[in-house]
């Protein structure tokens, strides 16, 4: 490509990098931290602060816990740290709230557009590029994962953007042979194992297809400079990156780590946290998710140009083959199934319909007419997407999943019907001595293709737009924590009655004190333990209650109770008690230092 070219283009990847992150931080600081898994990355986040080389969830724990169980642990090895010191530096220079939370994540979204542009310039050319950024910077999945709206979400941007890394220096060591290369592959899969554990061992299957391909006859000998020797040397890379965080996790945590790494095998043949599923839970529910409306339009492309990399022997295009189902494959097989697990297999599936695209652009006739028909079907009958469902079909059945999803195979088999009547036509035109494809009609597939893929595209646009302005806002808890923040001790611990909703997850994240969840035991024997452990207990609950009342809430039946064991209760004098059962208002989600409130701590 020539260089006026490139630098027609140049404006193009800007906009798409702007878009991305105009889209990635709009509204990004919004109050609704969500239980699932967000709330724990930005507690121990906040933890680390105090101790940058010790995770811990409850970082002050006032009751027994175990050890194994991740949802109540002091010390959390749950997910890696990488994510977590990311936004431990964010908290450092922004202060804690989920602006600093979040904002990592949308940086590391948008260059991870940034990275599928310059692998895709590197394995195809510019066009392809773009297109598979643009893609990419529109997809609704990204958008709810860095505003925390479906979980592993910050844990899974950082995995995609050092598994790209990894990827555009693999690409580029296979091309030079060069140890420089070679060793940032090295370094980006251990930066992406400490992001989220062995799923990162992708880029050394990536770096022995690249050295096998040529050997067993499916590209040219001369398409890879990739030696095993190198494969050896990535791989101590990775070892050196991530051995001193797993030897001080071994050494400091030996339980914790213990449990933890078996925990992440459990996921191959059990159903971990009720994730289990079917295989066609991934392929006809979670992929749907991750790319909405393009996702009929990524398997016709990877159908379409499976020839293209068989009888042309194209490195790049086995290359994308082996990075989507490396990652795809074991999904499917493993009992435990999530909805972003295989995210870091999109830039690949988005590469590939790129250069579908690109292809049909340039007026490749096999490659535009399943282009237009792909994409037409799409315009015409918009897809179905739903939430993500989760476990079997009930009653179970085989495909149960696939025959709740069937308009993906009839969005399919109409394309393909499409696909084979207009070569049935061109055949019987060049039976009779006709041009395969006469003029006029290349350049109207063109049209209609590049229209249908624009409806398409505005339509993902505007879910993931829709996603920015979701907000799963807890005001009672905002307004609790506006009182308690400077009115409570230290050693406060909040028990939580009631439904778990993940509140006193939030509340111990905007307090920085220890909270726990009832979750149905009686309130006085848990409240007796905290104070024995050296704790001061409050109750949060809406019942009816004998505890001095230290808060009522404006916008929430409940009310936070300082505990106090019943004969401490009894020995207080009648005006006292008249005065504790008054009933108080907050003065909305910050305290004021006057009125009520104070007069009502000091009892």
């Amino acid at each position: 490509m020539t260089t006026e070219s490139r630098r027609r283009l140049d404006p193009i990847l800007m906009l798409i990098l702007l878009g991305s992150l105009a889209l990635n931080t709009h509204r990004i600081g919004h109050a609704g931290l969500h239980y699932w898994d967000e709330s724990f990355h930005a507690i121990v986040a906040r933890n680390l602060l105090k101790h940058p080389f010790k995770p811990t969830l409850i970082d002050v724990p006032y009751l027994p816990y175990d050890r194994t169980h991740w949802g109540e642990n002091h010390v959390w090895l749950h997910k890696p740290i990488l994510p977590l010191w990311t936004i431990v530096g964010s908290y450092a220079v922004l202060g804690v709230n989920t602006l600093a939370l979040r904002l990592p994540s949308a940086m590391l979204g948008t260059a991870s557009v940034w990275l599928t542009f310059l692998i895709g310039r590197s394995l195809f050319d510019r066009r392809t590029a773009l297109i598979a950024a643009a893609l990419q910077a529109s997809n609704p999945a990204i958008a709810l994962l860095v505003h925390g709206h479906l979980f592993s979400d910050h844990v899974d941007i950082s995995l995609l953007f050092w598994v790209e890394v990894g990827v555009y220096f693999l690409v580029r060591a296979g091309r030079t042979g060069s140890w420089a290369d070679v060793l940032a592959v090295g370094l980006a899969q251990g930066l992406a194992y400490l992001s989220k554990s062995y799923l990162a061992l992708l880029l050394s299957g990536l770096a022995a297809t690249i050295w096998l391909l040529p050997r067993i006859g499916l590209t040219a000998k001369d398409d890879s400079k990739l030696r095993f020797r190198h494969i050896l040397g990535l791989i101590g890379a990775t070892l050196a990156t991530v051995g001193p965080w797993v030897i001080h996790c071994a050494r400091s945590f030996p339980v914790e780590f213990e449990h933890e790494h078996g925990y992440v095998f459990a996921h191959l043949g059990q159903g971990v946290e009720n994730w289990g599923g079917p295989w066609d839970r991934l392929v006809f529910d979670y992929l749907l998710v991750l790319y909405n409306g393009f996702y009929t339009p990524l398997i016709a492309a990877g159908f379409a140009l499976l020839a293209t990399a068989w009888k042309c022997r194209r490195m790049p295009l086995w290359l994308l083959y082996a990075w989507l189902f490396g990652v795809l494959a074991p999904h499917t097989i493993s009992a435990t199934k999530t909805p972003s697990a295989t995210l870091i297999a999109m830039p690949a599936a988005f590469l590939l319909l790129g250069h579908l695209i690109s292809e049909g652009w340039r007026g490749r006739p096999r490659a535009l007419v399943v282009w237009a028909s792909i994409m037409v079907v799409e315009a015409i009958l918009p897809e179905t997407i739903g939430r993500f469902g989760r476990g079997f079909p009930v009653p179970p059945r085989f495909a149960g999943v696939m025959l709740q999803t069937t308009w993906v195979l009839e969005h399919l088999g109409i394309a393909l019907a499409a696909v084979a009547t207009i070569e049935v036509i061109a055949r019987w035109r060049a039976r009779k001595g006709d041009s395969i494809a006469p003029d006029p009609w290349p350049g109207r597939l063109q049209v209609a293709a590049s229209v249908a893929t624009l409806v398409v595209a505005a339509r993902v646009a505007q879910a993931a737009w829709g996603v920015t302005e979701t907000s799963e806002d807890r005001p009672f808890v905002d307004e609790l924590a506006g009182y308690a923040r400077d009115r409570l001790p230290e050693r406060a611990v909040l028990l939580f009655d009631g439904p778990d909703r993940g509140e006193h997850q939030v509340a111990m994240f905007l307090l920085d004190r220890t909270c726990y969840q009832l979750r149905g035991r009686p309130a006085d024997d848990v409240a007796r333990q905290v104070r024995e452990a050296g704790g001061v207990p409050f109750v949060v609950t809406a019942g009816p209650a004998t505890w001095p009342r230290r808060f009522v809430s404006n916008v929430d039946p409940r009310a936070l109770y300082e505990w106090r064991p019943p004969a401490e209760i009894g020995d207080r004098t009648g005006a006292a008690l008249a005065t504790t059962d008054a009933p108080l208002k907050s003065a909305g989600p910050r305290w004021a230092s006057s009125g009520s409130a104070g007069a009502d701590e000091e009892r």
